[in-house]
């Protein structure tokens, strides 16, 4: 569905043109329709996650598994899963508005970003019919956790550096996968993973591997700094054997599957610590006012409330440039040749605002990590104290400037 009627943006055409001001999508122009979706995302964080947050920090990946399957029966994974394959078939600004709202548990944020972009998209834009029956309506539904195996010991941002290998049986009915993978988001709980080899030594390519398949090891969980609501594994494959028909897309085309399957998660990511960065001006401000000094409440003193109008100024900005993107993809998706978009005409939409996509990811980071190092300024020592919820973002908010592409 459409968010905006207005001229088709380009992208990059903000670097070369003015903009009439109600040409840019803003939080002010969001539907009903997506209020309702925040709202509904909002409750189910105070519901099923924050009671039990203490137990997801501390890696409870049962807990992690059964709340993951809560937000897929609450309708969560569904958003832009097309009508057919069991969704609702609604615009990228609908996972936004989401996306946002769970941004303040930054470990289950990543968790529940994994299942609704890097285990969904690549089925949604590059599976084949067969696939998409057979993969993407169980994981709309949260039926199945699903997990995107691209980073290796030895190539992270330069990803078709990988080592992992595929190659087919002698009676070609199989492909043969050897490797590793590390850093894998829901590697210790999905049942489905995307996961990109070699063909020939050059030919990089998607697959689809199942949980249990022989010879497909997944290890332990990775003792991280932050971000500890989420899983976090090493992959190891010998000699793992899987049809033939679980190649995504081309031999060869693994490329086009990986990178706008990222650009899409920058954007996404974009969206996401700006819910983290409002939630940290949230514990700020609040401690700010019950917290007192020399008979003055802190909020009071000009300085606390300088760092707090450059908090706000950054999460205002970052959430600007989260919603005028998503805002062009939108549109330009919109405004395509049929009544109902292809798909190729969303990839096409998503290819063209690229740039902007990872300007998000770098730009809404940079100011998370501004923003969640002036909170615990704010706090004081208490904000070194694990009690106070500004120590967890701090945490989490580093590994933001490092997946999804470094900085």
């Amino acid at each position: 569905m459409s968010t905006v009627e207005k001229t088709r943006a380009h992208g990059y055409s903000f670097l070369i043109q003015e903009t009439a001001p109600e040409d840019v999508f803003t939080p002010e122009d969001l539907t009903e329709e997506h209020r309702q979706f925040a709202e509904s995302a909002a409750s189910y964080l105070d519901e099923e996650v924050a009671p039990h947050l203490e137990a997801l920090e501390k890696l409870d990946r049962d807990l992690l598994t059964q709340k993951l399957k809560k937000a897929g029966e609450a309708g969560l994974f569904m958003i832009e899963v097309p009508e057919e394959y069991g969704g609702l078939g609604l615009d990228l600004m609908s996972q936004v508005v989401v996306t946002e709202k769970f941004g303040k548990y930054g470990g289950f944020a990543v968790a529940y970003g994994c299942q609704t972009g890097i285990a969904i998209e690549p089925l949604l834009f590059f599976g084949n019919d067969e696939q998409k029956e057979k993969y993407l309506g169980r994981l709309a539904t949260g039926e199945i956790i699903g997990a995107y195996a691209l980073t290796e010991p030895g190539s992270g941002s330069d990803a078709l550096a990988a080592k992992t290998t595929a190659k087919l049986s002698d009676d070609g009915s199989e492909w043969i996968l050897n490797g590793s993978k590390c850093f894998i988001s829901n590697g210790g709980i999905a049942d489905i993973y995307t996961l990109f080899a070699q063909v020939e030594g050059d030919k990089f390519s998607a697959f689809l591997i199942e949980r249990d398949t022989p010879g497909f090891t997944i290890g332990g969980e990775e003792d991280k700094m932050g971000i500890k609501s989420s899983s976090t594994t090493v992959l190891t494959l010998q000699d793992v054997k899987i049809p033939k028909e679980n190649l995504i897309g081309e031999i060869g085309k693994g490329h086009k599957i990986a990178l706008n399957i990222l650009n899409l998660g920058r954007l996404k990511l974009g969206a996401g610590v700006v819910g983290g960065a409002k939630d940290s001006l949230k514990e700020s401000i609040n401690y700010g006012i019950t917290r007192k000094q020399f008979d003055n409440r802190i909020v009071d003193f000009p300085l606390i409330q300088q760092k707090i109008a450059k908090m706000t100024a950054g999460i205002y900005s970052s959430e600007s440039i989260a919603y005028r993107t998503t805002g062009d993809i939108d549109n330009r998706i919109a405004l395509s040749s049929g009544e109902t978009p292809t798909i190729q005409e969303k990839m096409d939409a998503l290819e063209e605002f690229a740039g902007e996509c990872a300007m998000n990811k770098i730009y809404d980071s940079e100011w998370l990590d501004f923003v969640v190092d002036e909170a615990i300024q704010i706090h004081g020592g208490y904000g070194f104290i694990e009690e106070y919820p500004v120590a967890r973002g701090y945490r989490d908010a580093r590994i933001s400037r490092i997946y999804e592409g470094t900085n």
